[in-house]
């Protein structure tokens, strides 16, 4: 950059701090992005910028943009510690734990006595603890449903209570993730053939439930589901519900 758009640099970052410290965390945020505009590939003078901005993105609490700058500054200076610690506040408010763990443990390598950044890897390693517990709570659950569901010598109630605590299940990403994962769905699949509206609706609720927001998850599923089962499917469910009358 010549002299001149590097003072411009200088005297936003520095209107942008103001506005920072003063609580505009907009203004301030608009302001570094017009630095950010007149640095020109220069990335030394970026890095404070695109810090100064992710900052201001988690106080308004605009984390994916947080995110954003964060790691763009990482790329100017891997080993810079307020861009650690920003994009790892910011993993962990997206619930992503895992990533904001690995952040703050790769802070603390560089700066062992941060101590705002041990407290965070504290926090982390209790949520992420909780988060094996909730996993593993679900992966048990499913497992009992499954075998209420397949055993055989099961009464209709027992099936359909099974298939009922499934499809609740599969409504939570850990339980839709964990069907998926041992093969639920390929192990239900046979109880579809049938005519049992009243147990096939829970089970359509449990695929609906898989497909959901999951689009290489719902192609697995619904390439195990053919035509003639669904139809099949369908056709219970209104005899059970009385949509065919």
């Amino acid at each position: 950059m010549s002299e001149q758009p590097v003072d411009v640099v200088l005297h936003l970052r520095e209107k942008g701090n103001e506005l920072f410290t003063s609580g505009q965390y907009t203004h301030a945020a608009e302001t570094y992005s017009s630095a950010l505009k007149q640095c020109e590939g220069a990335t030394d003078t970026a890095l404070p910028l695109y810090k100064n901005r992710a900052a201001c993105y988690l106080k308004l609490e605009r984390y994916e943009d947080a995110v954003a700058d964060a790691t763009a500054a990482l790329k100017i200076s891997p080993d810079d510690v307020k861009s650690l610690f920003r994009r790892s506040q910011a993993l962990e408010q997206l619930g992503k734990p895992e990533d904001a763990y690995k952040d703050i443990k790769f802070l603390l390598h560089i700066d062992p006595k941060n101590k705002a950044a041990a407290a965070a890897c504290r926090r982390l390693m209790i949520a992420l603890s909780t988060k094996a517990d909730v996993h593993s709570t679900t992966d048990g659950k499913v497992t009992e449903a499954l075998k209420q569901l397949l055993e055989v010598g099961q009464s209709q109630q027992q099936r359909v209570k099974a298939a009922k605590m499934l499809a609740v299940l599969a409504q939570e990403e850990a339980g839709a993730e964990y069907i998926f994962r041992i093969d639920g769905v390929s192990k239900f699949l046979p109880l579809l053939s049938g005519d049992d509206g009243e147990l096939a609706l829970p089970l359509l609720l449990t695929l609906a439930h898989l497909c959901d927001g999951h689009k290489s998850r719902a192609s697995a599923v619904l390439s195990q589901v053919t035509s003639e089962t669904l139809s099949s499917l369908l056709a219970s469910v209104g005899e059970s519900t009385g949509l065919n009358n």
